[in-house]
């Protein structure tokens, strides 16, 4: 039996069947029932609503994997975290299918060629998800320069209001972003307001972005050896998996920090993990770890000098809504026949 996951049902928020005398799109959210509440809470389910016409009840990307004919009607499908992972089975089952409207990141792990076969439009809020991931990162690297969590761990082993030496500030310090894709350009857009030298690596080196925020682009090797802070920005493929070992992490500055919020993987631990244990100068800050979670067992914890987080950086709470903000306006787009801002 198909689990209807939003209250009230979501047959009850369809508006009219027409519009203008042309039938609307049959559309059904297939996502999870926590990412559907975070990305399209009810009053964003009736506003999308107002333009189609309910294919039925919103089901799991697990119910649509196991019976694919659930989406025999759907033209429009809505989804976030946890949408099915495509394959022929599935769009043989939804021959009406015509976009997929994704409220969330990268779309990597769902698309299949048979997608890209058939012209299905896929449109999704990568800058959205990006946004919070950016402004964690940049809040990140004010609280390195300052030494905030030096301080923090300081004053809970003393007990005593004692202030250590300063760190590097946000005056003159070197901030090294390792990749500018989304998130790098969006940090470094935000660095470009302070008093900070910004050094990338990239692959690309992007010339209207060294001019537009004053990036001097350098190699891997040298901008670990003279940034005050890294921070990570890597998109995750065979080629940059391990690419930060403990060769370069040895190679920091005294009192360096090291941010990642990209993936666990780019890092090699078995390398960099002996690195931060005797480099205790050195600070770390993880919000991904590989694996993920982080084992019981792990070094990591019981390094006073490695800051670990939640994978919180992305998209959370009310952010998550603005996703499914996305979606509704690339609807509109779509229905009104505009060219799709995020269409990939």
């Amino acid at each position: 039996m198909t689990r209807n996951l939003a209250t009230p049902s979501i047959q009850t928020l369809s508006g009219l069947h027409h519009r203008n005398g042309c039938a609307l799109p049959k559309a059904r959210f297939v996502l999870d029932e926590d990412a559907l509440q975070w990305i399209y809470p009810i009053h964003l389910q009736q506003q999308i609503m107002e333009h189609v016409t309910s294919a039925g009840a919103p089901v799991t990307a697990l119910q649509v994997e196991a019976n694919p004919t659930l989406l025999n009607d759907v033209e429009l499908l809505f989804s976030g975290w946890r949408a099915p992972v495509f394959n022929d089975a599935i769009l043989e089952a939804a021959p009406n299918l015509k976009a997929i409207f994704y409220g969330a990141g990268s779309c990597d792990y769902f698309m299949c060629d048979g997608i890209r076969k058939r012209d299905i439009v896929v449109t999704n809020a990568i800058s959205e998800n990006s946004l919070p991931v950016a402004e964690f990162t940049v809040a990140q690297i004010v609280m390195c320069l300052k030494h905030v969590w030096h301080h923090v761990r300081k004053l809970k082993a003393t007990r005593i209001w004692t202030q250590l030496p300063d760190g590097p500030s946000c005056y003159g310090s070197t901030i090294g972003l390792v990749s500018l894709g989304e998130i790098g350009r969006l940090v470094a857009e935000r660095l470009a307001t302070m008093d900070v030298k910004i050094v990338a690596y990239d692959i690309h080196r992007d010339a209207k972005l060294k001019e537009a925020f004053g990036i001097e682009y350098v190699s891997l090797e040298e901008l670990f050896a003279t940034s005050d802070v890294v921070s990570l920005h890597t998109p995750l493929t065979s080629q940059t998996t391990g690419m930060i070992t403990g060769k370069l992490v040895s190679s920091m500055k005294p009192d360096a920090s090291l941010i990642n919020t990209s993936r666990g993987q780019i890092i090699d631990h078995p390398s960099c993990d002996p690195v931060l244990a005797k480099r205790e100068d050195l600070l770390a800050i993880l919000d991904v770890t590989d694996p993920e979670p982080l084992p019981a067992d792990s070094m990591l914890w019981d390094l006073p000098n490695v800051v670990i987080t939640p994978h919180i950086a992305g998209s959370r709470g009310r952010e998550c809504e603005r996703m499914g903000q996305t979606m509704l306006q690339e609807l509109r787009r779509y229905i009104s026949g505009q060219p799709l801002i995020n269409q990939i």
